[in-house]
């Protein structure tokens, strides 16, 4: 019969086992926690990310998924939904959209993503860049960038 054994508690071999069996098994238990505390650690990097860019109602799905370009014997991982997967980039093409646009209606680019010469003011000094001109988050300013 086959035991389920609870988060944290570790299995004891029972009947003639040597003691390097029991060495065994706890080293393969603690390597066992370690990976998933390591999965934690990537959900926890992932959703902070996901909300750093205010995509809170994204449900990243986290689990075991196949990965359909890996080989075909080798493709389960512990991922992202293929949902989240290929919405992730669909967003971050869109907010590159966004800035783009942005800034080529400050006139920092052209259509084309071309840097745009520094305009001088009435007096000769160049303008202040684009950085200078940008709030800090000192100033008020919570965004991702």
């Amino acid at each position: 019969m086959t035991r389920c054994w609870k988060p944290g508690q570790r299995p004891r071999p029972s009947g003639p086992f040597s003691a390097r069996d029991v060495n065994l098994s706890d080293t393969l238990f603690a390597l066992v926690e370690k990976i998933v505390s390591l999965r934690d650690l990537h959900r926890s990097i992932d959703e902070a990310i996901r909300d750093a860019y205010g995509w809170r109602t994204l449900d990243l799905q986290h689990d075991f998924h196949d990965l359909e370009f890996l080989p075909e014997n080798d493709r389960v991982r512990y991922t992202v939904s293929t949902y989240a997967r290929k919405e992730i980039p669909r967003l971050l093409l869109k907010l590159n959209h966004e800035r783009h646009a942005e800034e080529v209606a400050a006139g920092l680019v052209d259509e084309n993503g071309k840097r745009l010469k520094k305009k001088e003011n009435l007096e000769g000094a160049p303008e202040a860049s684009s950085r200078e001109k940008t709030k800090t988050a000192a100033d008020g300013d919570h965004g991702l960038f």
